[in-house]
C-alpha cells in the first residue's frame, strides 16, 4: 500500500483487533491512517492537527488518541473511530508529545521531552494530565501497560544504562529497574519503539 507521500516512514501504529488499526506518518500535516481489513487498505483520517503526528493508541474500536509535536494541541481524541476529533491536551502537559498509550477511554499516558523527559497520566480522558515521572537528560521512547496496575517504559540511556521503568500502581509512580542494560557508544532508542 502507498500513501503517495515522498517519505512514508511510520512513526506509530496500533491495532485494535485483527482488522481495525491506525498508523501515523512522519510528515507534518499528514493525516492519520485507518484500516478496517487487517491492513489491506488504509484510509486517511482528518484530525485537524497541524503538527507532526508522533503517536497513536486505540484502546477500543471507538476511542483513539493521537500525540503530536508542533502545532497548537499536543493530544487529540476521537470517540467515534476517528471520524471526529477534540482536543485532549487539557491542562498539565508541557512540551511536544512523542508517544502515547491508552489503557481505556479515560486512562492514558504520554511522554514529552522539553529539557527533561516527563511521563504524564490522565484519568479523565485528557481533561487534565498529571506529571508522574521526570528524568533529567532522558527521552522516554515508549510506554506499555500490561495490566491495569503493571506497566513499562523504555527510554534512551542516562548514566550509562538504558532507561527501563516499571510501575506497579497503575502508573502513579515509575522506578528504574535494577537490571537495566548498559548502553554502547552513541546508542539511542526511537519513539514508539
Amino acid at each position: 500500500y502507498t500513501t503517495g507521500a515522498s517519505s512514508e516512514n511510520i512513526y506509530s501504529a496500533d491495532m485494535v483487533d485483527a482488522n481495525t488499526g491506525y498508523c501515523t506518518m512522519n510528515q507534518s500535516g499528514r493525516p492519520l491512517y485507518r484500516t478496517t481489513n487487517g491492513g489491506v487498505n488504509w484510509t486517511a483520517l482528518t484530525t485537524g492537527l497541524t503538527g507532526s503526528l508522533r503517536g497513536v493508541t486505540a484502546p477500543d474500536a471507538n476511542t483513539v488518541y493521537v500525540a503530536q509535536t508542533g502545532g497548537t494541541q499536543r493530544v487529540a481524541k476521537s470517540t467515534n473511530g476517528g471520524a471526529n476529533w477534540t482536543s485532549a491536551t487539557g491542562t498539565g502537559i508541557t512540551g511536544d508529545v512523542y508517544n502515547i498509550w491508552a489503557v481505556d477511554a479515560d486512562i492514558a499516558f504520554c511522554t514529552t521531552s522539553p529539557s527533561n523527559t516527563f511521563i504524564y497520566k490522565t484519568i479523565n480522558g485528557g481533561a487534565t494530565w498529571t506529571q508522574v515521572f521526570t528524568q533529567s537528560g532522558g527521552f522516554i521512547d515508549g510506554i506499555q501497560m500490561i495490566s491495569p496496575t503493571e506497566g513499562y517504559a523504555m527510554g534512551d540511556p542516562v548514566g550509562g544504562k538504558w532507561t527501563i521503568l516499571k510501575t506497579v500502581d497503575g502508573g502513579n509512580t515509575w522506578t528504574r529497574m535494577a537490571t537495566e542494560p548498559v548502553n554502547g557508544t552513541g546508542e539511542a532508542g526511537w519513539n514508539n519503539s
